[in-house]
């Protein structure tokens, strides 16, 4: 029997990242976005608004695709770097890069880094609008939606073949360690769900933290 090492320590990592990344910049995230949380109702039209872009790439050129999803990396990257390091000469490098690397220098390696960056920055930046209740909606909404997208209308195999195809970067390849010749499909949206729970479970711990710092200290009854 051949246990794959490779992706549970992938996984591992980009957990721990997206929680490290989380931690130091949860403040900024909740200042620029106002303090906000999303509500049930919102996570339904956020789940409606991810089945339709699936499906209207399926029938969308590539050309459209092309520019879709550059413009989604570009402005992401460039808002993560900005949160990071607030000078705009430095958040443009980050496309800059991307752009670069895709149209010269493209290859499985940056594929997957790119991808791996691009996960993280979005559930940095969307972790906080999520509490347990709407992150569990979220994912339970999501999961029966991708069943029919994938089991009956199949238009999320033909959303991402036509994206891989194309070059994109929607998810992360990794070959199987031991070695044997195949590669692991890890998706955007499940690097997303693994931030997300990562950072749900990070606020969780510290908002128990913060209570019994103030049970010991006599600031509650």
């Amino acid at each position: 029997m051949i246990v794959d090492v490779f992706l549970p320590s992938v996984l591992f990592l980009v957990g721990v990242t997206v929680v490290f990344l989380y931690s130091r910049l949860d403040r900024k995230v909740s200042q620029l976005l106002g303090g906000q949380e999303l509500r049930l109702e919102h996570t339904i039209l956020l789940v409606a608004a991810i089945a339709a872009m699936v499906t209207v790439i399926v029938f969308i050129p590539e050309q459209s695709i092309l520019a879709l999803f550059s413009f989604a990396y570009v402005v992401v990257l460039f808002l993560f770097t900005y949160l990071m390091a607030p000078k705009w000469y430095l958040a443009v490098v980050p496309p800059v890069l991307f752009i670069l690397s895709f149209l010269y220098f493209w290859n499985i390696y940056l594929f997957n880094f790119f991808a791996i960056v691009f996960g993280i920055s979005v559930s940095v930046y969307m972790g906080s609008l999520f509490t347990w209740k709407t992150t569990i909606g979220f994912v339970s909404l999501l999961t029966i939606i991708d069943i029919i997208q994938v089991l009956v209308t199949r238009f999320t195999v033909a959303s991402a073949q036509k994206a891989l195809e194309l070059g994109l970067p929607v998810g992360v390849l990794l070959p199987t360690i031991p070695f044997t010749g195949s590669y692991t499909f890890l998706g955007l949206g499940d690097i997303f769900f693994l931030g997300l729970l990562g950072i749900q479970s990070t606020r969780s711990s510290a908002s128990k933290a913060h209570e019994n710092m103030g049970e010991s200290l006599g600031l509650h009854p």
